[in-house]
């Protein structure tokens, strides 16, 4: 009896503003689709050390923090034998007046492949996932990546695709701007400014078409959607999280509740982890702005992203290529 060869494993890990993600999955050939093995994520909060005087720097406790992260996560997927395994560095690291030597840093301690992202490659990588894993039924469509140092959008239009990124992220609204517990309503309000200032000035008018299709990825977008559709932690992954419709009018709802609610409160009345309270009222509005600035009512949520696109580009997948 002939021996089944081995299918074999990749692993992306995504080096972000407020957390560090990783995905291990295996390509299935005869279903044409990932299948996820492990995912996990921690959050380092790089933007709580990101400073703000210029030049922008990192260094401190985030650095350490970030490669502990990145030697536990390469011990995981050591345990997996991978054939392949690609970190992507994105949000504040790009900003970074000294990226290139924590790029370098990161490399000789942890012994992974660190690439650091464009605003636009990070876009396209997560559309490239999206038009693999969102059953769009050929429409065009707009998606927005909200991270926690930067937004990035991607335009599948007729004839052609657009990426593109703005310095906008749930981590550094809230670093920023919603200083007090819960926020002040000026803190809201000045917060709700900063994002329509930097969405009118940082997206191009070609992304504004009508009737498109519109799709929400990131933590703060699946998190809302998941505390809204009532999904527990165990149920969350694509099959159930993909397609999913989120209307604005249930985010702003939600939103209504939360802004009141001290740190503690959100903790234990939307079950969420703590990483993540600390930083979903600042991603929260940004998503309703974002929503507005587009006249969307509504999204589609897709929790497959970058992650997914790193490995399908590896897979040789291009957005108007292979299988595309």
């Amino acid at each position: 009896m002939m021996k089944r060869e081995a299918v074999p494993v990749y692993v992306s890990i995504d080096l972000g503003s407020h957390t560090v993600r990783m995905l291990i999955a295996q390509w299935i050939e005869e279903k044409s689709i990932l299948r996820a093995l492990l995912r996990r994520r921690s959050y380092v909060r790089l933007a709580r050390d990101f400073e703000a005087a210029k030049p922008h720097t990192i260094k401190g406790p985030a650095v350490d923090r970030a490669i502990r992260c990145l030697a536990e996560f390469r011990r995981i997927s050591e345990e997996f034998n991978p054939t392949y395994i690609q970190v992507v560095a994105t949000g504040v690291l790009r900003e970074a007046a000294n990226s290139k030597d924590l790029i370098r840093m990161f490399q000789e301690e942890t012994k992974l492949p660190v690439r650091l992202l464009s605003g636009e490659e990070e876009g396209r990588l997560t559309g490239l996932a999206l038009c693999r894993s969102v059953d769009v039924k050929g429409r065009t469509f707009i998606a927005f990546d909200l991270g926690g140092g930067s937004t990035e959008l991607f335009l599948r239009g007729e004839k052609s695709t657009k990426a593109a990124s703005v310095p906008l992220g749930a981590a550094l609204l809230t670093e920023r701007y919603l200083v007090s517990d819960p926020p002040l309503e000026e803190e809201t309000e000045r917060a709700r400014s900063e994002i329509i200032r930097v969405l009118e000035q940082g997206v191009a008018a070609d992304f504004r078409k009508e009737r498109l299709l519109f799709i929400g990825t990131g933590g703060t977008v699946t998190t809302l959607a998941a505390v809204i559709h009532g999904i527990g932690a165990d149920e969350i992954g694509p099959e159930r999280m993909n397609g999913l419709k989120l209307e604005r009018g249930m985010v702003e709802g939600l939103f209504s509740r939360m802004k009141r609610m001290p740190l503690e409160e959100r903790l234990k009345a939307l079950n969420l982890e703590k990483g993540r309270a600390e930083v979903i009222l600042g991603g929260t509005i940004a998503a309703i702005e974002i929503l507005k600035f587009f006249d969307a009512p509504e999204m589609m949520i897709s929790l497959s992203d970058l992650l997914e696109g790193v490995l399908f580009e590896k897979l040789g997948f291009t957005i108007t290529g292979k299988n595309a």
